[in-house]
């Protein structure tokens, strides 16, 4: 009935599946493409994604339990998926080993090098190993693939789809210089 190569998309969205997900025990290699956007975030009961870039005041139907969290968000190639991604982090461990990357002098720039991300544990149990790879100049063909595949990461904040082609949206910048 189904070709034997076939398998079904993921549900959600049509971009749901352009977002990197770390699954436990599967690492995960990704290469940076773009200057960061940070921001705050919180999930409503409706499982919904609110997002700002300034913490908010006041989180209207928030799910219970929760709270609103400070994200890092960037556009990335995910060599296991070979496509362009989403990558938002919410973890502090990750952020904060890609900052001190990113300070390092040897390092620097998180667009200089492939990342190697795993997870490991569940629940409050759950950890994150970040590891960055060799300093090396860009694949063409990711280069080529990234220029192919706009992202306009603001478009977040508003909830719109980063992945829409609009002519009128203006190219995915930030101020990651400037807030780092």
């Amino acid at each position: 009935m189904f070709p034997s190569n076939y398998t079904p998309p993921e549900s959600g969205s049509e971009s749901s599946g352009k977002y990197t997900k770390i699954k436990e025990n599967e690492p995960v290699k990704l290469r940076i493409l773009s200057e960061a956007i940070t921001g705050y975030n919180y999930w409503t009961n409706d499982n919904k994604c609110i997002r700002s870039e300034l913490r908010f005041e006041s989180t209207p139907n928030i799910r219970d339990g929760e709270k609103q969290k400070h994200f890092w968000a960037f556009k990335v190639w995910n060599y296991n998926t070979k496509q362009i991604e989403i990558w938002e982090i919410t973890q502090s461990s990750i952020r904060d080993t890609l900052w001190s990357y990113w300070k390092d002098d040897e390092y620097g720039d998180l667009r200089g090098y492939p990342l190697k991300i795993t997870r490991t544990g569940k629940a409050l149990e759950t950890k994150y190993q970040v590891i960055a790879g060799q300093i090396k100049p860009l694949d063409e063909e990711i280069a080529i693939e990234s220029a192919n595949t706009p992202v306009n990461l603001h478009a977040l904040y508003s909830g719109e789809n980063p992945f829409a082609k609009h002519e009128d949206q203006a190219p995915s910048k930030a101020a990651f210089d400037e807030d780092f």
